[in-house]
């Protein structure tokens, strides 16, 4: 099995299947926040200080969902969902049962 795969469900969601070697990989690099927000620093005062607010709202959300991928994964991994109406941005993690 590779770390990740992706599958149509019908013809309202998607769903992606990390791997639990693959959650551990994104476990270990719990910094990606830090690095955002450091790479984001140089837009920030590009932009006059207007993107903070936008660079730290995104941060807070990958923040949140590493944290409930981590904690939903019980060794088989874990399910991302997106389902049409929703959008792109949002995917709902859940366990592999």
């Amino acid at each position: 099995m590779s770390d990740f795969e992706f599958e149509v469900i019908n013809w309202y969601s998607r769903r992606i299947k990390l791997s639990h070697s693959l959650v551990q990989k994104i476990s270990e690099a719990s910094d990606i926040v830090d690095c955002l927000m450091s790479a984001g620093g140089s837009a920030i005062v590009a932009a006059g200080l207007l993107a903070a607010p936008a660079v730290a709202l995104i941060a807070a959300l990958i923040k949140l969902e590493l944290l409930l991928i981590k904690r939903l994964d019980k060794g088989k991994g874990v399910y991302l969902t997106n389902y049409i109406g929703t959008g792109e941005v949002i995917w709902i993690p859940s366990s592999v049962t």
